[in-house]
């Protein structure tokens, strides 16, 4: 298993602009709006396939992603404590911050999509993007992704050997992020 996990929500409509993001997530660090220590906030957006905005912490990163499939993406750096699930940890923390988002004037319009969400995993020895990974891997999560969102359908996401092993996850009961947060 491993704690260097992405998770990804995706948007329902188009994303509002870049700088909108960058100036909310400026005020999160002032204000220190987040439970988790949030360092700096970089404009990506003249990289064509990244990232456009990269909010950058000490545990965990979020990142507005326009590209092929855009939405919001958390990446966790830190293992959580010793008791802790990085699935779980995470989950609660990505709905948190879209949760925050959704309700900031600078970015009305904003929707994202709770129904499904994309894990991705950033550590290639622990979990191979092959048939076998993404097997192994969607066994050793399923009791995690089941105990945090209900019964769900999990499946390999993208065959791409070059890219990081994905998971979609399709809860069969619709999801709400204000009852991820709190898990």
């Amino acid at each position: 298993m491993t704690h260097k996990l992405g998770i990804t929500f995706l948007a329902n409509a188009p994303l509002p602009a870049g700088h909108a993001f960058i100036e909310v997530f400026h005020d999160w660090i002032r204000r220190k709006e987040l439970e988790e220590l949030m360092i700096d906030v970089a404009d990506y957006g003249h990289v064509q396939g990244g990232p456009s905005v990269y909010f950058c912490g000490h545990e965990s990163d979020y990142a507005i992603v326009r590209s092929v499939r855009p939405g919001i993406l958390y990446r966790r750096k830190r293992a959580p404590d010793a008791n802790g699930s990085s699935f779980a940890d995470g989950l609660g923390r990505v709905a948190r911050v879209i949760t925050k988002l959704q309700t900031e004037p600078k970015l009305a319009g904003l929707s994202l999509d709770p129904s499904r969400f994309v894990l991705g995993f950033y550590d290639r020895l622990a979990a191979p993007n092959t048939d076998e990974g993404a097997a192994a891997m969607i066994a050793a999560m399923r009791p995690a992704i089941e105990a945090r969102v209900g019964a769900a359908e999990i499946m390999r996401s993208k065959n791409e050997p070059r890219g990081v092993l994905e998971l979609e996850v399709k809860p069969a009961s619709g999801l709400v992020f204000e009852k991820l947060v709190s898990g």
